[in-house]
């Protein structure tokens, strides 16, 4: 129909439902305990029903949700275009917490060991955010350049690739810790 809508396949790939949001396009989405949380261009978080598609306004925010949102600990945490990184109770809709950002947030979130990582800004840093309360646990400022692809994460470990004024770019890996990132090799 060349309109923008979501859809839930079977198997066969036969759709079992579609869902569109009043004036808006379906945003990315992530599945958790049954449900689907999904974004939409107008920055509401939903939540859907896995099985029949019905769905719930979850939080209205000031700007798009451009990354999926991830749950840990029952509340779905998302990133706004309004420079604001979220956590929303997945039961009731409450808002748990928000933290502003230096810029529109980059990228993510993304779950780093319990806390989440989003990317600050134009790109340039990181910011590791305590996913109960949302304050800030550590950044990480690339020293040159910036990151121009999301990270890639696993545990505590995160691995950054950081374009500068050299034609190669640099691969970092950084560990999260408690209070700082520990940065454990740059390979040129």
């Amino acid at each position: 129909t060349g309109k923008d809508l979501a859809v839930r396949a079977d198997a066969s790939l036969a759709p079992l439902w579609t869902w569109r949001p009043e004036k808006a396009s379906p945003g990315p989405a992530t599945l958790a305990d049954g449900e689907i949380l999904a974004g939409d261009s107008v920055g509401t978080l939903w939540r859907l029903s896995a099985d029949k598609g019905r769905a719930r306004r979850l939080y209205r925010s000031g700007g798009d949700l451009p990354e999926p949102p991830v749950v840990v600990g029952g509340l779905a945490v998302f990133a706004s275009s309004d420079h604001y990184v979220r956590a929303v109770r997945i039961a009731s809709g409450q808002l748990a917490w928000q933290a502003r950002m230096a810029g529109r947030p980059a990228f993510g979130p993304f779950l780093v060991d319990g806390s989440v990582l989003v990317g600050e800004g134009a790109g340039t840093g990181l910011r590791l955010l305590d996913a109960r309360t949302g304050k800030t646990v550590w950044t990480w400022e690339a020293p040159r350049g910036a990151i121009l692809r999301p990270p890639a994460v696993e545990g505590r470990k995160v691995a950054v690739l950081v374009w500068d004024d050299v034609p190669e770019p640099v691969l970092y890996r950084l560990e999260a810790e408690a209070s700082h990132p520990k940065k454990t090799g740059a390979v040129p």
